[in-house]
């Protein structure tokens, strides 16, 4: 039985030594086929150089420009997959799986800023509407769809929070509630969220994990698909 192991981690501040050794040691332990990073405050020149003491083969980047986190993915050459598109709030990734079937990944990052907001979800629509692959979606949106996500501060508008909804029914994502959910990841000051169109996971076994790190600002997210 074939298995893909998927590390996501928005970090908030890889720049740091300590975050490089905290990967490090996640890499030892999961052995994950690919890994997606937001937010490292690195860049592609650094990133590349990182990429060996990973253990990995390649590395694709996407710099952070003003406010906006960079995107990273690292991934081993027996993981076959293509690059499609890519954008600053994005990497979209066509997957070849071991039994030969198709889907494909988005590594997604929603805009910082409120009012851009809605920017992020008409680029998510338009990916929903570019392949009719099986599709699996997960970053940071920076977005909420509870008040009970937030941690103090003000409310979040209901407007804001609707709207945010009606993209993901839209991409036909289930949006359930509660830490537990396995769309949801907490931080301390934010969250990683999943997505799937329903397909990605109608013939195969899923587990999702949440891993244990010395920091507490944000969890990392272990998948494991099974084909």
């Amino acid at each position: 039985m074939d298995q893909t192991r998927i590390l996501a981690w928005n970090y908030r501040g890889f720049g740091e030594t300590f975050a490089i050794s905290e990967l490090k040691k996640l890499c030892f332990q999961h052995k994950p086929s690919i890994i997606f990073l937001s937010e490292t405050k690195r860049t592609a020149m650094e990133m590349t150089s990182i990429r060996p003491d990973l253990g990995f083969d390649q590395c694709f980047a996407v710099d952070c420009v003003g406010r906006g986190g960079s995107l990273d993915m690292l991934w081993r050459d027996d993981f076959s997959l293509t690059i499609s598109i890519f954008s600053q709030s994005h990497i979209d990734v066509e997957i070849v799986d071991p039994g030969g079937g198709e889907w494909r990944i988005t590594w997604f990052y929603g805009r910082p800023e409120a009012a851009r907001r809605e920017e992020s979800w008409t680029l998510l629509k338009s990916l929903k509407a570019a392949s009719s692959q099986p599709w699996l979606c997960l970053g940071d949106f920076n977005e909420i769809l509870w008040q009970s996500e937030k941690a103090g501060g003000n409310h979040r508008p209901y407007k804001q929070m609707e709207v945010f909804a009606e993209a993901l029914n839209f991409c036909d994502f289930k949006a359930g509630k509660g830490a537990l959910d396995p769309l949801l990841t907490y931080g301390s000051q934010g969250l990683l969220r999943i997505g799937t169109d329903g397909h990605m996971f109608g013939c195969t076994c899923r587990r999702i994990g949440y891993l244990a790190t010395a920091q507490r600002r944000t969890i990392p997210l272990l998948l494991l698909i099974i084909f």
